[in-house]
C-alpha cells in the first residue's frame, strides 16, 4: 500500500504547498517516515517524528502515542492517538486534547483556533485496518 500512501500524501502536500502558510506534519507510528521525508525534501512542510514537548511561537505542545503519554504535565495542545479510549476534548483550563485517530487537526498559529479536518474517503478503513466485507 506504499504506492497509495505516496499518492495520497502527495495530494495533501500539494494543497499545503499552494497555500502561503507553514505546515508541520506530526507523524504517527503507522506513517512511513522515509516516504514523508522524501516527499517533503523540496517543500516548506516540516515533518516531526519524535514525541515530547515543543513550542511554536507562544504555543506549547505535547505529543505522544497515547492519551496517557500527554495527560501528565499537559500543554496547551496535546496530540495523541493509539486508540479511541479518549476523544478530542478541551479541559476546564482550556487545554486541547486532540486525538489524531478521529480526524486531522489544523491549528492556526496566530489565533490558536483548532479546525478538525476529516480524513480523505477510504483512509479510515485502511488506517484502522478494516477489511472490506462482502457476501
Amino acid at each position: 500500500m506504499l504506492d497509495l500512501y505516496r499518492k495520497k500524501v502527495s495530494r495533501l502536500l500539494k494543497l499545503f504547498n499552494n497555500e502561503n502558510c507553514g505546515v508541520i506534519l506530526l507523524t504517527g507510528n503507522h506513517d512511513h517516515l522515509s516516504t514523508l521525508l522524501d516527499l517533503t525534501a523540496e517543500s516548506s512542510v516540516q515533518v516531526w517524528s519524535r514525541p515530547g514537548r515543543f513550542y511554536i511561537g507562544s504555543f506549547s505542545f505535547r505529543a505522544g502515542h497515547s492519551f496517557e503519554d500527554v495527560a501528565f504535565n499537559a500543554c496547551e495542545y496535546n496530540l495523541f492517538g493509539h486508540n479511541m479510549d479518549h476523544h478530542t476534548s478541551i479541559d476546564d483550563t482550556g487545554r486541547f486534547f486532540l486525538n489524531g485517530l478521529e480526524e486531522m487537526h489544523l491549528i492556526h498559529m496566530k489565533t490558536g483556533d483548532v479546525t478538525p479536518v476529516p480524513y480523505p474517503p477510504g483512509t479510515n478503513n485502511a488506517r484502522l485496518d478494516r477489511k472490506r466485507i462482502s457476501f
